[in-house]
């Protein structure tokens, strides 16, 4: 006889379910939850990633050709900043060629690793680096934790893409870059079920905190909201399913503590 499923947590509110995303487990990744309803609340920000082709690996955006131009500004500014030199020496660790060849490979899908056997990580590296470009109030804001906005959302059907992309890049280049110095990351990481799980954590926390921004005081948001962070905190301190200590190790260090803002509606 086939084993009983075991339940686990519901994405949104914790409750112990053996229900998952169809789509999602044909894609051979697990994700719970416990109804229709909860499934739907998420469905803007996990509809982009959702099922065979997109869930696993995880469907990261590929840059843009006006991103990359961006960061080669940041390489060909004379007096480079300790940034742009922190920069340079990851692509050029990473990808084994000058940085500026190494930018010249990364646009196209993410998960084309002909060229460079660490493109999934570099443009993780390359995304979070555009966000500290993006301004001192945006870095000030967000800093290396979880933070999402809401924009543009009168039904609430509308999901900041742009912003989960870069948080998920934030706090994935951070862990893979502290998995490489462990010497503990895997070849074939991009590929692993842990990487394309937190980045489906985080969309959801994302969009769960995208309606805490428009009901700040609605007390279910709000435990949906702080359940999910505590929840995938609790997941990085086990090892994200490995059953390995140094990735509990590491994986404590990317806790998501920032709180989400509040959205003012314009006037």
């Amino acid at each position: 006889m086939p084993a009983e499923p075991v339940p686990q947590p519901c994405e949104v509110c914790g409750v112990e379910t053996t229900s998952k995303c169809a789509a999602c487990e044909s894609a051979g990744i697990s994700l719970f939850f416990c109804s229709r309803d909860h499934q739907k609340l998420v469905w803007p920000a996990h509809k982009l990633v959702c099922g065979p082709g997109k869930a696993l690996p995880f469907a990261m955006l590929p840059l843009l050709d006006s991103d990359i131009a961006q960061v080669k500004k940041l390489l060909d500014k004379s007096s480079a900043s300790s940034l742009a030199k922190s920069f340079r020496a990851a692509l050029e660790e990473l990808g084994q060629a000058p940085a500026e060849a190494v930018l010249e490979s990364i646009n196209g899908d993410v998960y084309d690793i002909r060229r460079l056997p660490h493109k999934p990580f570099i443009v993780c590296l390359v995304r979070s680096i555009l966000w500290q470009l993006a301004g001192p109030e945006v870095v000030d804001a967000v800093g290396p934790h979880l933070y999402s906005i809401a924009v543009n959302d009168e039904d609430r059907k509308t999901f900041n893409v742009d912003v989960a992309s870069g948080l998920c890049a934030s706090l994935l280049s951070g862990m893979c870059a502290d998995l490489r110095r462990a010497r503990v990351l895997p070849l074939d990481y991009s590929r692993a079920t842990w990487f394309s799980l937190f980045q489906h954590k985080l969309f959801f926390i994302c969009r769960l905190g995208q309606l805490v921004s428009r009901r700040p005081h609605d007390v279910e948001a709000n435990a949906h909201y702080r359940g999910a962070k505590e929840r995938t905190n609790a997941w990085l301190w086990s090892g994200m399913g490995t059953g390995e200590a140094i990735f509990s190790t590491i994986g404590g260090k990317s806790q998501i503590v920032h709180e989400v803002e509040t959205y003012e509606r314009p006037q």
